[in-house]
């Protein structure tokens, strides 16, 4: 487990989806405040991709690691840029992360959900203000 963490940990830094995913089992299950709990890697797959072309630069400093077992919990800042409003935002939250071998099994985030709604929003209007009708 401490090389698919090492590697799962430096995805997770810079918000890599793709490589976090590849390191997931096909049953994974997932949830944030968001979505609710999502049982497989497709539609987590999907969930994320909401997150294209209005997150970028987005950095995850990890300020606290635990690891028991193949259990491990975070506590981290997530910072990054608004891709339509070109605005800096950032919220705190942790992670709980259940390892089964070399690949995660489940993957918990917990955070105040505000944080990125607002994102959201704010994209959602600048684009409408703009005449685009889609993020």
């Amino acid at each position: 487990m401490d090389h698919a963490l090492a590697v799962y940990e430096r995805a997770f830094r810079i918000d890599d989806h793709h490589a976090m995913l590849s390191l997931m089992t096909e049953d994974v299950v997932f949830s944030d405040p968001l979505s609710g709990e999502i049982r497989s890697k497709e539609a987590l797959r999907k969930h994320l991709a909401q997150a294209s072309g209005v997150m970028k630069d987005v950095a995850q400093v990890i300020e606290v690691k635990v690891i028991q077992g193949s259990e491990v919990f975070l506590k981290w800042v997530h910072t990054g840029t608004n891709a339509v409003t070109r605005k800096e935002y950032s919220f705190a939250g942790c992670t709980f992360c259940r390892f089964r071998g070399e690949q995660v099994a489940e993957h918990h985030d917990y955070f105040d959900p505000r944080a990125l709604i607002a994102q959201f929003k704010d994209a959602y209007r600048t684009n409408r203000a703009a005449g685009k009708s889609k993020l």
